[in-house]
């Protein structure tokens, strides 16, 4: 054959083969999910809680940029989670500490709005002690690692996103922005409810857990 149709041949060949990368070509999606507020929690004083059950109640409070919602959640040390709110230690305000100050009232200064409402626990506030504490946690792996939970209870007066006057809330939960989860979609609501747990299996490594913050964004769902 001829040299001009072999080049011929050779270049529409090319042509055909960029065709077809370009078309096959799917650019990522573009989330169209209206945010709804955000809240970042320190994960330092839920280490600083004594006890078999550590659990860190968190709010309700105000969610960050935006105008109108809270949320409630908790933080717990290891697998469980799921100890009860226990009565006495409500109506007396939280365990007493050595300086005559509640739990209640260390952890509202320390992380606004935060307190331990699991029974026979009490919060260090002598960093002497904190370590002794830390590697009694039952958070603690044997490995060195650190697993801990964040119990996500509700939201409330959040922001209709949607025609109806309502939204399809749903959160992204992370730690210092890595392992992303995600909960479940509440449809048609300002008030979702959710009581979902989520944890976390930290590499102490890679992480220090003592600086650490939890992220807990919210979004309407755009189906």
């Amino acid at each position: 054959l001829p040299l001009h149709y072999i080049q011929a041949w050779v270049r529409n060949r090319t042509r055909k083969k960029w065709l077809q990368l370009f078309l096959s070509f799917e650019a990522p999606e573009k989330s169209d999910d209206d945010f709804l507020g955000k809240i970042e929690v320190d994960l330092a004083p839920l280490l600083r809680i004594a006890g078999p059950n550590p659990r860190l109640e968190i709010g309700p409070c105000e969610l960050e940029g935006v105008i109108s919602g809270t949320i409630q959640l908790a933080l717990f040390a290891g697998g469980g989670g799921d100890t009860p709110r226990d009565a006495d230690n409500e109506s007396d305000g939280g365990d007493f500490l050595d300086d005559g100050s509640t739990s209640t009232d260390a952890e509202s200064q320390s992380a606004g709005l935060a307190k331990s409402t699991a029974p026979n626990t009490q919060i260090c506030t002598d960093p002497s002690n904190l370590q002794e504490i830390m590697e009694h946690s039952p958070g603690w792996q044997a490995d060195g690692s650190f697993v801990f939970g964040v119990h996500l209870i509700c939201a409330k007066d959040l922001i209709p996103m949607d025609e109806t006057g309502t939204s399809d809330p749903f959160a992204k939960i992370s730690i210092d922005g890595q392992m992303e989860q995600e909960s479940a979609v509440v449809a048609e609501t300002l008030h979702p409810h959710w009581d979902e747990k989520f944890f976390f299996h930290v590499n102490t490594e890679e992480m220090s857990i003592e600086h650490a913050k939890v992220m807990v964004e919210l979004f309407d769902k755009d189906f």
